[in-house]
């Protein structure tokens, strides 16, 4: 499976960035975060781990984040391989 870019807001990133462990999938790739936009988000990059992982951070830490980052991830499984 391609990685999955997801997008962020500033809030939630910094809520999982403090919860996650150290050296995990998902803690690599929120590190690598872009920096925050006008509209403060930030986007990431992970692979099918990190995003399993920052699901289920996101149920623990911000409950309300779990919707739109499992929208962004079903929405590109969805997308046609190339």
């Amino acid at each position: 499976m391609p990685p999955y870019a997801i997008l962020l807001s500033d809030h939630h990133y910094s809520i999982l960035l403090e919860n996650t462990a150290p050296e995990s999938d998902a803690h690599l790739s929120l590190l690598d975060a872009t920096n925050p936009t006008p509209t403060k988000h930030r986007g990431i990059i992970c692979s099918e781990t990190a995003a399993d992982q920052l699901l289920a951070l996101a149920t623990i830490f911000c409950p309300n984040a779990v919707a739109e980052i499992s929208r962004q991830i079903e929405r590109q499984k969805k997308r046609p391989q190339t």
